[in-house]
């Protein structure tokens, strides 16, 4: 982060104001969990016999560290150092209601944190910590029931059929306690059959078995290919897609080969390639008719499915330009690339394909930045060279194979290529994702030279499903990339934009206060999650109703959406001028304006609902596609209306809250 940005800052005021003794440089620019230096804080929590004290208080600490900017927009505005009465009156009730998207995130620093303190310092009590905070992750793991093989199975395999299956010529490491299992509304999945400890690895996946740019680069036939596209300036991602499109029309051939008796080995990724849906069985959204899509009642949807139509033909052109030079030899590997192809590509990818920050193989490395050729730029964050044979020096047993140590060797080209690449790996496919998923996301060990994926975050229950957490996604991104719909997604949201209109008189003096108050354009409207295993769920607070005067009584609504409407809504510049913006909802001399409000808020919401509403059910009246995507239709239309009802449903309260208020004057 900058020396500018303002969450450090306002985390460490948080803290502050809640009590806690925190030392500024806890706090630093980063906001990863790994650069904190927790040693202190820590140790200061530890004071005292209460272990269940000293659990609460480190997750509270951890929750705020944490917190998004996303998340810090829900914070009050007036809570600051000089009030900790307020702050503690008025925090816990919002940090708990923001538990649900912060859990996750809280519990993994918490015990990352402790347990390299612990290690550091062989400090007992931290030891004893640590195991509390693990018997909270392993709960945490399990608080959605992942679907249990005796409930909900259609089908299992013996653990030795998955280990058959990957094991062998593709050299994968699979836990021995590791099955297949097909259940109801997840479809192939991994489970277990007996106790697996955490972080413990369950799938370790050699580099010869995973599909990405640099095992096009390695091919013995794609290589040409590969090395001609990087060399025209196309995307290491586009050559990884180009590379299993024709992968797939090989592995083709040699099943057809083999169903004459004529077989020979096939590539690890060729049954994966051979199995993936095809276009006309695929639930990508990019794959539907406009009209399904405009069903969804989601421009922002439309609008990123149209977009990536546009850059796959932009692909598509580039493709073709770099075909033209193509040695003869070239172009009949490569075969041709259709915008179908690149669709079928893209849908893989997205559904299948983990980003991995992955060395190059030896025979692609350039060395140190020191032994790097002179002349050759540097490269922005994120980017590294790889070293090509050049095509005027061709080798008989591959393109990749470096015959020379030489940085300056004029036989060898150097270009660009991201570390993040996109990159499909067997069984990685298997592993559906759920927000409590007990696995870490996949990671390449340089070392053993390996995607790895194991149980960092807890021990799962023996039975159960193993899944992925994949992100805090919105709805609509899962939607958009992984085609399905969360039931509960505790980071699922809409942003309402609210700027002020062009023709409004007060507009330059509202733009002022805008700016004066760091007041955004666009706001977040967030689903009403169940809230479990909260650090603030004793807080005394918690078991007051909020009434005119305090900030909870927006209940899940933004205090900053509640502030930019006082502002739009003020007509008068007098009034502009002596209204307390951060003054929470309901005070005496606010009343009048956040009645209005409210009543603001109610319609726009009320807006946005109408795009929501259940679906016609006469089958006479559904169009011939709804078969296919009207079961996804509905569940995404039905999440949305959960989520704005909850929203307005807090309006309406604090609506009739202050109704009241104002009935009651003298």
């Amino acid at each position: 982060q900058s020396a500018g940005e303002p969450r450090p800052h306002q985390k460490l005021t948080l803290l502050e104001s809640l009590g806690f003794s925190v030392l500024p440089a806890v706090v630093p620019e980063s906001e990863d969990p790994q650069d904190f230096d927790f040693a202190r804080p820590i140790m200061d929590l530890q004071i005292g016999a209460d272990s269940s004290c000293n659990l609460s208080n480190t997750l509270k600490v951890m929750q705020i560290l944490v917190l998004t900017d996303l998340e810090l927009a829900f914070i009050p505005p007036d809570v600051d150092s000089e009030t900790a009465s307020l702050g503690n009156r008025i925090l816990p009730g919002v940090l708990h209601s923001l538990w649900p998207s912060s859990v996750r995130r809280a519990l993994l620093a918490a015990k990352w944190t402790v347990a390299r303190q612990g290690k550091d310092t062989g400090c007992t009590q931290l030891a004893e910590l640590l195991l509390a905070i693990q018997a909270t992750i392993d709960q945490f793991c399990c608080l959605e029931g992942d679907p249990e093989v005796e409930s909900g199975c259609a089908s299992t395999a013996a653990p030795a059929a998955l280990r058959g299956s990957l094991a062998g010529d593709l050299g994968v490491f699979v836990h021995p306690a590791l099955r297949t299992s097909t259940l109801e509304g997840r479809g192939r999945c991994v489970t277990t059959c007996s106790p697996i400890s955490s972080d413990e690895e369950i799938f370790r996946i050699p580099r010869s078995a995973v599909l990405n740019v640099h095992s096009a680069l390695m091919s013995r036939t794609f290589w040409p290919v590969a090395k001609h596209l990087l060399l025209k300036k196309i995307h290491a991602d586009t050559v990884a897609l180009v590379f299993a499109i024709v992968e797939r029309r090989r592995a083709a051939a040699a099943a057809a080969a083999a169903a004459n008796g004529d077989g020979g080995a096939s590539a690890p990724w060729a049954p994966a390639l051979l199995t993936a849906p095809t276009l006309d069985q695929e639930l990508h959204l990019s794959t539907w008719p406009l009209e399904a899509l405009e069903m969804l009642g989601s421009d922002e949807l439309v609008a990123r499915v149209k977009e990536g139509h546009a850059s796959l033909w932009a692909i598509c052109t580039e493709l073709e330009e770099s075909a033209k030079t193509m040695p003869p030899e070239v172009a009949a590997v490569y075969g041709g690339i259709t915008f179908d192809d690149l669709l079928w590509a893209r849908c893989l990818f997205d559904s299948r394909a983990v980003e991995l920050s992955v060395p190059p193989p030896l025979e692609l490395r350039c060395g140190p930045s020191e032994q790097l050729p002179k002349g050759l730029p540097e490269l922005p964050t994120g980017s590294m060279w790889l070293r090509l044979r050049r095509p005027d020096h061709q080798d008989a047993s591959g393109g990749a194979k470096a015959s020379s140590s030489n940085p300056s060797d004029p036989s060898f080209v150097h270009v660009e290529c991201p570390l993040q690449i996109a990159s499909l790996a067997p069984a990685v496919e298997l592993l559906n994702h759920t927000t409590n998923g007990a696995l870490a996301a996949p990671r390449f060990d340089a070392d053993r030279d390996s995607l790895v994926i194991s149980t960092a975050a807890a021990q799962p229950k023996p039975g159960g499903e193993l899944c992925l957490c994949y992100g805090a996604l919105q709805t609509w991104e899962f939607l958009l990339h992984y085609g399905f719909c969360p039931k509960d997604n505790p980071h699922d949201r809409l942003t309402v934009s609210l700027s002020i209109p062009e023709d409004d008189p007060l507009y330059d003096a509202k733009h002022i206060v805008f700016e004066l108050h760091g007041i955004p354009v666009d706001h977040a409207l967030r689903p009403a999650t169940p809230v479990k295993l909260s650090p603030w769920q004793e807080s005394s607070s918690m078991d007051v109703d909020p009434g005119p005067g305090d900030w909870s009584l927006l209940g899940i609504l933004s205090p900053q959406l509640f502030r930019a409407l006082r502002i739009l809504l003020v007509e008068d510049i007098r009034a502009l001028g002596v209204i307390d913006v951060n003054a929470p909802p309901g005070t005496a001399i606010m009343l009048d304006l956040d009645i209005a409000c409210l009543d603001a808020a109610e319609g726009l919401l009320g807006g946005l609902l109408e795009n929501c509403q259940p679906l016609c059910k006469d089958k006479d009246a559904l169009p011939i596609w709804w078969s296919q995507y009207g079961e996804v239709i509905q569940s995404f239309q039905e999440t949305q209306h959960q989520l704005i009802m909850a929203n307005l449903d807090a309006v309406r309260a604090a609506r009739t809250c202050l109704a009241s208020a104002a009935a009651a004057r003298p």
